[in-house]
């Protein structure tokens, strides 16, 4: 890592954070972090799975026969794109509006540690589930999402009325929309708030969630929505490495550098910024500059899943508090790296605290 620019990033962030008022949504998922038994060593010890590919082995060998896999929870927690960064961003220090699947009618006992800190929250549904299976090399998302119809404009309106959510996103800093993939009625929500009449150009995170389970005819009609969205706000379009590869393609982008692609589909979209996280560094792209920060990469991460999210969630809390592009893409690694390292986001103080170790190389 450039020590210098880690340095100054932390530097940035000490001396510029002030807490922010943030609206995020819209999912919500129980999650069961799993991992997979290859060997009983004992009849308590095993060895698990450990890399995808040995698991798409197994799967493989099975074809025209059959077999069996034993999962080992490890941890069921609260889950969602949404509940994650939301998350993350409180453990920050800042004031959160939650809108999402958390529970039909009450909140679900997984949420109501996180609901309690928020400043308000509306549940529109029960939450997803999803199985996680988790491997050193990455996991698999197994998830249910029926319950998350209930996701949808004409649903919040039951509860909000127009002039209350204008009112909220007027005095709020940064709306973050997540996981489209799996809401298949955001679209009405991103409509929904591009008529709103609010008075300032908001900060609009968006995360589509691994798209390719969408048609190409769902991803471009999402696509032109984030590009209509630049008008009202300062929209932030985040992705990972696969994610971005396949909206270039979908935008008729051919490019191999992870740079040159952020630009790019940044440019064919006509929006305020393209950020792309791939597991080792992260890139962002404005209409003013391109910037590159290494991340303090983990090889066997304890949880990997929420990484994302924790990234994103530190990027955004860096660029609204004034950070350059560049500190705030170290803000997401460093965020990120906290997260995948200790199974929990980072306060502001054990995030400066992480940035400083990694600058005298304690990580």
């Amino acid at each position: 890592m450039n020590i210098k620019d880690l340095k100054t990033a932390r530097e940035e962030l000490e001396a510029k954070f002030t807490p922010k008022e943030i609206v995020a949504g819209f999912d919500g998922f129980v999650d069961e972090i799993i991992h997979i038994v290859d060997k009983y060593l004992d009849s308590e010890n095993y060895q698990r799975i450990e890399t995808i590919n040995d698991f798409a082995g197994k799967i493989a060998q099975a074809s025209g026969l059959s077999t069996n896999f034993e999962y080992k929870t490890m941890q069921k927690k609260l889950g969602g794109n949404g509940p994650i960064i939301g998350n993350a961003l409180l453990s920050q220090g800042n004031s959160l509006h939650y809108i999402g699947a958390l529970g039909s009618g009450t909140i679900d006992p997984l949420f109501q540690e996180f609901a309690a800190k928020c400043k308000s929250v509306l549940t529109l549904g029960d939450p997803g589930y999803t199985e996680a299976l988790e491997f050193s090399d990455g996991k698999i998302m197994m998830g249910k999402v029926e319950s998350l119809d209930a996701v949808n404009w004409d649903n919040i309106l039951k509860h909000y009325s127009q002039e209350k959510i204008i009112d909220l996103l007027n005095n709020s800093d940064l709306l973050c929309c997540t996981n489209w993939t799996n809401l298949y009625k955001l679209n009405s929500i991103l409509i929904g708030i591009n008529n709103l009449d609010i008075s300032k150009k908001l900060p609009l995170f968006i995360d589509l969630a691994d798209p390719r389970k969408r048609t190409d005819k769902d991803i471009i009609e999402v696509l032109a929505l984030i590009s209509l969205l630049e008008k009202k706000f300062e929209v932030i379009f985040g992705l990972n490495e696969k994610e971005s590869i396949h909206i270039a393609k979908m935008l008729k982008i051919e490019c191999a550098d992870t740079k040159e692609r952020s630009s790019r589909i940044r440019s064919e979209l006509e929006i305020s910024c393209v950020v792309i996280h791939p597991v080792k560094f992260a890139v962002a792209s404005t209409k003013d500059e391109t910037a590159y920060a290494e991340g303090p990469y983990c090889e066997k991460p304890k949880l990997s899943t929420g990484a994302g999210d924790n990234f994103n969630a530190g990027f955004c809390n860096g660029l609204i508090n004034g950070l350059s592009l560049k500190s705030a893409l170290y803000t997401g690694t460093c965020t990120s790296g906290y997260y995948v390292r200790n199974m929990q986001s980072p306060s502001r103080q054990e995030l400066l605290q992480f940035m400083h170790d990694w600058e005298e190389k304690k990580i």
